[in-house]
C-alpha cells in the first residue's frame, strides 16, 4: 500500500466511526424524544380521566342531597351506568359501594378504551358522604398543631365495616394531616404514609431521606376539630369513686375517680358511657369490653404501660366499638400517653392536648390530638367505618351533604 492510501484509509475510517456515533446520538434522541411524548400524553390523559371522575363524585353529592334515606341509594344513583363524554372522548362509571341511611360510599371510574370494549387507561376516585354531624378527621393521624412519625413509623387503612385488617394488603387512606401554618407534619427517616399528608393552604410538611407519602393535599381552611362534651346525665351523676384493682374488675357505666392497676391489670367495661378523672394501667395489663359500644371520657390523664392492650379481642379490629374522648370541663388539658408495644382497637381524640404513642405501639382506629408524636415502628391502622360515627353537630345545623373521605387509585 502506497504512503497515500494509508492516510486516505484512516479518513474513511473514521468517517464511518464518526456517521456510525452520529446515528446512535439522533436514535437515542428519538427516542428520549418519543418516550417524552408518551409521558406528556399519559399525564393528559390521567388529568382528563380525573377531572372527569371528581365529576361524576359530584353529581353522587348533588342527586344524594335530594334523597331521604340512603339506604337505597344503589337504586337511586346511576350506579353501574356506563357513559361517554364524546368531546374528551372518556368513559365513566359511577359505583355504589355501601349504603346506609346516613352513609354511602361512592366510587367514580374514568377511562379511556385502546379498542371497543377494550380498557386503557383508568382513574379510580372513590368517597364516603355523611348526611350530617362532624365525624373524626378522615386521616390516621391528625394534630391541631403537630405531627411527627418518627423514623419507621407508619400508616394506613382498612375498613372493619367490611373486612377486618390484613397487613398484606392494606388500604391507602392512612392519611396524616394538620392545621399548623409551620412544619406541620414531620416525617423521619424511612417513616411510611400509605396515604397524602393533609395541610393548610401553604404550610409545608418536614420530609426526610427515604420516608413515603403518596400525595400533599391542600385545605383552604383548617379542619373543625370540635370539643366533644361529656352527657350532662354522666356529668351530673355522683362518683363511685377511685377503683384501685389488683384482681379483675368488672364495672358498669357511670362517673368515677381514677382508674388505677399495677401491672397485669385486667378490667372489664359493660357497654355505655364513663368518666373517669385519670386512667393509669400497668403493664402487661388488658382492657376489654363485655360487649356493645363504650365511650370513655378522662378528664385529666391516660397512661397505658407496656404491653398492655385494649379492646384487642375484637375479632375484626371495630374500632368503632371503643372511643376515648378528652373532657376539658374542669379546664384541664388532657394527656394520652402509650407506653411500648401496646395495642389499641378504637379511637382517641383529644383535639386540645398531646397523645404520644411509643415505640411498637399499634392502634387500629384513629389518632386525632392537638399534638401526636409517633415513635420508632409505631402504626396507626386508619379504619374507614369511623366516618359514621358523629362526634358533635354540623356548625351549619347538620343540613346538607358532607363528603368525609377520599381515596384514589
Amino acid at each position: 500500500m502506497s504512503r497515500l492510501q494509508r492516510p486516505q484509509g484512516f479518513i474513511l475510517v473514521s468517517m464511518i466511526m464518526l456517521l456510525a456515533c452520529l446515528f446512535t446520538l439522533l436514535f437515542a434522541m428519538l427516542t428520549l424524544s418519543e418516550q417524552r411524548s408518551r409521558l406528556v400524553h399519559l399525564n393528559t390523559e390521567r388529568t382528563i380521566l380525573g377531572a372527569e371522575a371528581r365529576a361524576g363524585l359530584s353529581e353522587a353529592a348533588h342527586l344524594l342531597a335530594g334523597i331521604s334515606d340512603w339506604s337505597d341509594a344503589a337504586e337511586e344513583l346511576p350506579s353501574g351506568q356506563v357513559s361517554l363524554n364524546q368531546a374528551a372522548g372518556a368513559w365513566h362509571r359511577l359505583e355504589v359501594v355501601s349504603a346506609r341511611s346516613s352513609e354511602v360510599t361512592v366510587r367514580s371510574v374514568a377511562w379511556f378504551e385502546t379498542a371497543p370494549g377494550r380498557p386503557g387507561v383508568t382513574r379510580h376516585l372513590e368517597a364516603t358522604f355523611r348526611r350530617r354531624g362532624l365525624s373524626f378527621p378522615d386521616a390516621a393521624l391528625y394534630g391541631a398543631r403537630w405531627v411527627v412519625m418518627e423514623s419507621n413509623a407508619r400508616t394506613d387503612s382498612y375498613n372493619s365495616g367490611t373486612a377486618g385488617y390484613d397487613p398484606k394488603n392494606p388500604g391507602t387512606a392512612g392519611h396524616v394531616g394538620s392545621n399548623a401554618d409551620v412544619t406541620p407534619i414531620t416525617l423521619r427517616s424511612n417513616a411510611d404514609v400509605k396515604g397524602d399528608l393533609v395541610v393548610v393552604q401553604h404550610a409545608e410538611p418536614t420530609v426526610r431521606p427515604n420516608s413515603h407519602y403518596l400525595e400533599t393535599q391542600r385545605r383552604e381552611e383548617p379542619l373543625p376539630l370540635p370539643v366533644v362534651a361529656v352527657p350532662v346525665e354522666l356529668a351530673a351523676s355522683s362518683s363511685r369513686g377511685d377503683v384501685h384493682s389488683g384482681v379483675p374488675v368488672e364495672l358498669a357505666p357511670g362517673r368515677y375517680g381514677d382508674l388505677t392497676t399495677g401491672a397485669k391489670g385486667h378490667v372489664v367495661l359493660q357497654p355505655g358511657d364513663y368518666l373517669f378523672d385519670n386512667i393509669d394501667m400497668g403493664q402487661n395489663s388488658v382492657l376489654l369490653l363485655s360487649g356493645g359500644k363504650v365511650r370513655i371520657f378522662v378528664r385529666e390523664r391516660v397512661e397505658f404501660g407496656s404491653n398492655t392492650r385494649i379492646n384487642m379481642d375484637s375479632e375484626n379490629q371495630d374500632s368503632t366499638s371503643l372511643l376515648i374522648l378528652a373532657d376539658y370541663s374542669t379546664g384541664q388539658k388532657t394527656g394520652f400517653h402509650f407506653d411500648s408495644n401496646c395495642d389499641l382497637v378504637g379511637a382517641l381524640y383529644n383535639p386540645l392536648g398531646p397523645i404520644h404513642l411509643e415505640s411498637n405501639t399499634q392502634v387500629f382506629g384513629n389518632v386525632t390530638g392537638d399534638t401526636v408524636q409517633m415513635d420508632s415502628f409505631a402504626q396507626v391502622h386508619k379504619d374507614r367505618a369511623l366516618q359514621s360515627v358523629v362526634l358533635a353537630p354540623d356548625p351549619d345545623g347538620g343540613q346538607g351533604v358532607r363528603r368525609t373521605s377520599w381515596s384514589s387509585w
